[in-house]
């Protein structure tokens, strides 16, 4: 097998830069963008959620901290938390005590008393712990919004994620049930619709998530909220902590963007080189990508080249896996027909070998529809982004663990031992 003309493990980098480990002269050497005043959070070696400043790579460690694995390349689109403040900026501890302020911050407790026993952070989480007790006064569900009914602007057809972390602390009587909840209102915060999801939360500190796509002819505006399922005259008491909630545009919950007063913005990841022709094999060669999928999205992993002559991988949750090839303008899509990717994702290893008339997949050790048809090489290819299109958009929304180009087509064989 002959050697890789670029290898980029993520692990050595500064501001702007992501270094590969070949070729070590810094040819293939990562220029990284991200802006948005320092919005972006990562998972570190710690198992911690930390803040990463603009243009900075975020090595992210997604399965908690260095002693459970090695980090990986965390590319994103931009995203928006319209929670205006989802740190606990102003919660005061006491019976009630005080909701974090700065925001929109409520509750509906039919019935309950609401006892703010403190707040703080765990694992880089900033949280609130809130016990609810007495007797109910109805059959339904105590609420808990953290944003107010006209705040979040959106409209009928958009799809919204909705996310937060929770950790039972004590339930001597618990709810019936946890939900999470996304309300559709009208421009004024009048009701329109909604949908929950129920969750159940442990004694460990972990993140839940609910999507929804609206639908309701007269909505104008979202509110996310954590339900308590309640049946009257029952007594309850209980204490829940909640930490980091985040509402979003988006067919996925992103990474955590914290926030005080207002709604932010986290920019979207551009990760690319330009000027390497010679790294990236003109009329053949190999593109291998090891991925950690975790969200069920369809989104590019590396792309090669510009506009009219591209070689582009991405992942399809439905269809598995294919490339844009685009030669002199004109499309020859290639599709891997893998079986369909899992909900709860994994670690996959893919490569794609191209020659004029003479193209390869192989995922994870298994190779797919080796092609002999009428398919020619980009012309030219110069250029190489990670996680994104030649355009810096469709970002991966996920985790890039390695990237290597090989000049030359591997054999089928190699292309499975490669991938293994």
């Amino acid at each position: 097998m002959s050697n890789p003309s670029l290898l980029c493990v993520p692990y050595r980098f500064k501001t702007s830069t992501l270094y590969s480990q070949i070729p070590d002269s810094g040819l293939g050497d990562f220029t990284v963008t991200r802006s948005a005043s320092n919005a972006a959070t990562r998972v570190n070696a710690q198992g911690f959620i930390e803040t990463v400043a603009d243009n900075v790579p975020r090595l992210d460690y997604p399965l908690g901290g260095i002693t459970a694995g090695c980090p990986a390349l965390l590319v994103e689109p931009a995203a928006t938390n319209g929670i205006r403040n989802n740190s606990m900026v102003g919660a005061v501890a006491g019976s009630p005590g005080t909701l974090p302020t700065g925001g929109g911050w409520s509750n509906s407790l039919i019935g309950l008393t609401q006892t703010i026993v403190g707040f703080g952070t765990e694992n880089g989480i900033a949280y609130i712990d809130i016990r609810f007790s007495g007797t109910a006064t109805s059959t339904n569900s105590a609420e808990l919004r953290y944003e107010s009914t006209t705040q979040i602007v959106a409209s009928s057809g958009q799809t919204w994620s909705h996310s937060v972390y929770l950790k039972k602390i004590a339930e001597p009587n618990p709810p019936n049930n946890y939900q999470l909840n996304i309300y559709e209102r009208d421009g004024g915060g009048g009701y329109v619709a909604n949908g929950a999801s129920t969750i159940v939360p442990t004694t460990t500190i972990q993140r839940f998530s609910q999507t929804r796509t609206l639908s309701g002819a007269t909505t104008a505006r979202v509110q996310p909220g954590l339900f308590f399922g309640l049946t009257n005259l029952q007594n309850y008491d209980f204490t829940i902590r909640i930490g980091y909630p985040q509402m979003e545009q988006s067919s996925v919950a992103t990474s955590v963007i914290p926030t005080t007063t207002a709604a932010i913005t986290r920019g979207a990841e551009t990760i690319s080189k330009t000027g390497v022709s010679s790294l990236i094999g003109q009329t053949e060669g190999t593109i291998y990508a090891e991925v950690v999928f975790s969200r069920v999205n369809s989104n590019t992993v590396i792309a090669l080249g510009s506009t009219n002559d591209r070689i582009q991988i991405f992942f399809d949750s439905s269809t598995g896996i294919y490339a844009l090839i685009r030669v002199g303008g004109v499309n020859a899509d290639y599709n891997a027909t893998i079986p369909t990717i899992p909900a709860t994702g994994g670690v996959y290893k893919i490569a794609l070998a191209y020659k004029a008339n003479d193209y390869c997949w192989a995922v994870n050790g298994v190779t797919y529809n080796p092609s002999t048809a009428s398919r020619g090489v980009p012309a030219n290819m110069s250029a190489v982004y990670l996680g994104a299109s030649v355009f810096s958009t469709g970002q991966l929304n996920d985790r890039i663990r390695a990237v290597a180009l090989y000049p030359t087509r591997l054999t089928n064989a190699q292309l499975q031992s490669l991938t293994q």
